[in-house]
């Protein structure tokens, strides 16, 4: 199947070196982008790999295997972010690739967001166990300390990171930013799309009424559509 490999892909001229047949779980690529991790079966088994240029594939099963590791994202170089368990019964370990050892997290019940841009910190949704609600948490990688963002639970549709000193989530009809300094509020415009990436004064946000991509000023003025999708049949 096309989503069980993995290749190296060169805009310029097209052509493509076969890395590795993969299974289910998407390669995430280190911050320099010199790197891939990505996850390989043995039976139920799932060990973790890296490949880059000079080093070609290598083989981490002997320091990080299970049956349920999830790469999510790297936090430098040779340290990697994975979720270990299932969606029920989950937790976040950093994977120090150079020194093959784990380093628990202690955050349960949520769900991943991203890391800030100079990858010291993390955001995730702390997730209510009953309903389908959450409050969004700080985690610095470093201190292993959290701090929530907003007071109280809320039915979140997406969030993510503003800059380095802001995040922003859409709740109801509005997007909002939030400091992660005071964490002060404010309305960052009145779109509940979710923002797809931001930079500057400008964000690029996907509106679910039209299935289209807009490029748009931070408070969501003078939107231009740079791309439709087609809208799948029901």
């Amino acid at each position: 199947l096309p989503r069980d490999l993995i290749a190296n892909f060169s805009i310029e001229n097209g052509a493509f070196d076969i890395i590795s047949y993969s299974h289910d779980i998407l390669p995430i690529p280190s911050p320099s982008f010199s790197s891939i991790a990505f996850i390989r079966r043995d039976g139920q088994t799932q060990l973790l790999h890296t490949y880059n240029k000079q080093a070609g594939i290598t083989n981490y099963s002997k320091c990080f295997a299970g049956s349920d590791i999830r790469p999510l994202a790297w936090s430098s170089e040779s340290e990697l972010i994975c979720l270990i368990g299932d969606l029920l019964s989950s937790q976040l370990e950093i994977f120090d690739l150079k020194g093959c050892k784990r380093k628990s997290l202690s955050i349960s019940n949520f769900s991943f967001v991203g890391l800030s841009p100079d990858l010291k910190k993390m955001l995730v949704q702390q997730k209510d166990r009953i309903e389908s609600i959450s409050k969004l948490l700080l985690f610095d990688i470093d201190t292993n300390e959290s701090k929530f963002l907003t007071k109280s639970f809320k039915l979140i549709t997406s969030a993510g990171w503003l800059n380095s000193d802001e995040v922003y989530y859409s709740y109801g009809k509005k997007t909002y930013a939030v400091s992660i300094n005071d964490q002060h509020e404010r309305v960052l415009n009145n779109l509940s799309s979710p923002i797809v990436s931001s930079k500057g004064d400008r964000l690029v946000y996907y509106n679910r009424s039209n299935n289209g991509i807009y490029v748009a000023k931070i408070d969501g003025s003078n939107p231009v559509l740079i791309l439709q999708l087609k809208k799948e049949k029901q």
